[in-house]
Formats: structure tokens, sequence, C-alpha cells
């Protein structure tokens, strides 16, 4: 806190500050403008500069959950610097470089990191700013893989192409997949 007492002639006068070192601060003036001061008068001007919370903010997607995914943005277990996060929602921190992350779900892997964060999930935060981390995962689709054997040791002669392997979700008939799949003859 400074105090400052200038001796003025009499006169109209408006006060104001040079505003240049002043990123993350909110300037406020009361009774700074068209002041009017008699000779022998006091008056006061007050300014008050408020830093500013800085924030960030971790912007979760999820695409493609066509393969049977479910899990949605706050599923991840989202963190900055270690603490919980939501999706999409400010979290408070200090200036200065933090830490974003996540939990990994089985089925997922993270495809890309953007927004205001580094590839290493470092995001740089000065006073009064906010930073957005974008953190987006696909699903990985299914693989099903199916194995024929034949084994002939009874003088049996089929092989194992003479069948055709058939998947079905068991909630869908007609989403099957058919082949002959990966076969080995025995015997």
């Amino acid at each position: 806190n400074g105090l400052n007492t200038l001796l003025l002639n009499a006169g109209t006068y408006s006060v104001t500050e040079d505003q240049e070192n002043e990123d993350g601060y909110v300037t406020t003036y009361d009774n700074c403008t068209n002041i009017t001061i008699a000779n022998g008068e006091t008056k006061t001007c007050t300014i008050t500069n408020d830093d500013q919370q800085s924030y960030v903010i971790v912007d979760k997607s999820v695409e493609d959950n066509s393969a049977g995914g479910t899990a949605q943005p706050n599923d991840f277990n989202l963190t900055v610097n270690g603490n919980a996060a939501l999706d999409g929602v400010k979290v408070p921190v200090n200036p200065g470089t933090h830490t974003v992350g996540e939990t990994t779900l089985p089925g997922y892997q993270a495809s890309s990191w953007g927004g205001d964060c580094s590839k290493d999930a470092q995001v740089t935060v000065a006073l009064g700013e906010t930073k957005t981390c974008t953190i987006t995962n696909t699903a990985i689709a299914p693989k099903l893989t199916l194995k024929k054997y034949v084994v002939n040791n009874n003088s049996g002669e089929n092989n194992s192409s003479d069948w055709i392997l058939t998947a079905a979700p068991e909630d869908d008939a007609y989403a099957t997949i058919s082949g002959n799949g990966d076969y080995e003859d025995e015997g």
C-alpha cells in the first residue's frame, strides 16, 4: 500500500496510473475523476489494483465410441497437479507451470494432447490468465480372432477351410461376421 500527498494549485484534476506492469490485475478508481479542489482543501483519490486468479481448464473429449465404448470425459479421472479436476471446469492455480493428467481407461488411447498444453502435459499460466489443455481419447476397436483346428488322426480328410466360422453379437443376429479365418490343420 502506498500513500502519496501532492501539493497542487486549486483546480479540477483527474488521476490515472501507468498500467504498464499490470498484467493480471484489475484496477478500480474511487473519486479519481473530475476532482475539484479549492485552496486549503484536501481530497482523496483511491486506486486499487487487485491481482486476478489464474486458472487451468482440462477440456476432455472422447472420440469414436462407435466400437462399443461407453466412457465419458469425467470417467478418465482428470487431474491438475495431481488433484482431481472435472472436464471443462476452471481449476484455480498460482502463476507458474502445472501438470495435467488423466487415468487411461482400458480400451482407450490418448490420441492427442493440445490446446495450451505441451506434449508432456505441462501448461504455464501467468497471473490472471486462463489456459486450456485439451485431451482427446479414442476407443480402440475390439478384435476377435477366430481359429479353427481340425484334427484328422482317425482317417478324417476335411481341412479347416471346409467350415465357415460365424460370430454374431448376442443382441443382434443380423450383425454377423463370417469367413474362413486363420486355420491350422493338424494330423
